[in-house]
């Protein structure tokens, strides 16, 4: 398995520009990234607001908090301005921007790493992930409208077609689309913003989580996952605001145990 700098194992630029077209700003719902035949990110013009470092940003972004990036993983200046065909200014300052929330660390020399992980790390995120998306998915089952339940009800049959037919790269893409676009429908930037920062925090987390997806797929079985997303689409039908907090509750921490083994065995094998 190749480990590229862009995209999953041996499936480079597979998912670049994951969730763009859901994270701008509204009335902005434009393609901001698309991967090239050679699987190399190409930028296109996604609206005269969003500025040439913006649409870097926006890549390495979503890029971190799908899980494209391994835990410790150093990106350079020069190697990402070759990727998207930029010069060093708008990757330098994207870069600033992501270590800023923490979401990179960044040396003096201007590259780049992604944050290793930890026990203790995890847990806080997951922690704060609880209480805050909670929250939002209690707003957003209080302000759901007809039009917006046509819209995730189409991602979350997406998201199970995907499973069933054991597509893990396209299924977590469709994951993340749908907790953002709930997460939306709450009506608070501030929230969103944080929400944002704690995925990109959570990113190094869901790449052992992709990568351990990924092992278990084979001819004869299939993707298992909780029934998080089945109770939070009923809850938001019923308009359920209670329900609705539970149900993110309970897609949050399914994958929280076997994130911490991961977690566990990623570090041991690194002191190894």
């Amino acid at each position: 398995m190749t480990n590229d700098w862009w995209g999953a194992p041996g499936k480079a630029g597979a998912s670049a520009g994951i969730g763009s077209e859901e994270m701008v700003t509204p009335g902005e719902r434009k393609t901001l990234a698309e991967g090239a035949p050679d699987g190399t990110p190409v930028l296109r013009l996604a609206g005269s607001r969003v500025t040439l470092a913006d649409r870097v940003y926006l890549q390495i972004r979503n890029a971190l908090m799908s899980g494209q990036f391994m835990p410790g993983q150093t990106l350079t200046i020069d190697l990402l301005s070759k990727q998207f065909g930029v010069s060093h200014m708008p990757v330098r300052e994207a870069l600033r921007r992501l270590s800023a929330v923490e979401a990179l660390e960044v040396a003096q020399n201007g590259s780049a790493r992604v944050p290793l992980v930890s026990i203790e790390r995890l847990s806080d995120i997951c922690t704060n992930r609880l209480h805050i998306e909670s929250h939002a998915a209690a707003l957003a089952a209080g302000k759901i409208d007809t039009a917006s339940l046509s819209r995730l009800t189409a991602i979350a049959e997406a998201h199970e077609e995907c499973r069933q037919n054991n597509e893990v790269y396209r299924m977590l893409e469709l994951n993340q689309q749908l907790h953002f676009e709930i997460y939306a429908l709450a009506g608070s930037p501030i929230m969103m913003q944080i929400i944002e920062n704690l995925w990109l925090r959570h990113g190094p987390y869901m790449r052992l989580l992709t990568d351990d997806l990924v092992k278990q797929v084979g001819p004869n079985s299939n993707l298992e996952v909780g029934p998080g997303h089945k109770m939070l689409m009923t809850a938001l039908k019923a308009g359920d605001e209670s329900a609705a907090a539970a149900a993110l509750k309970t897609d949050i921490l399914g994958p929280y145990e076997m994130l911490q083994e991961l977690c566990r065995e990623y570090i041991e094998a690194e002191q190894r």
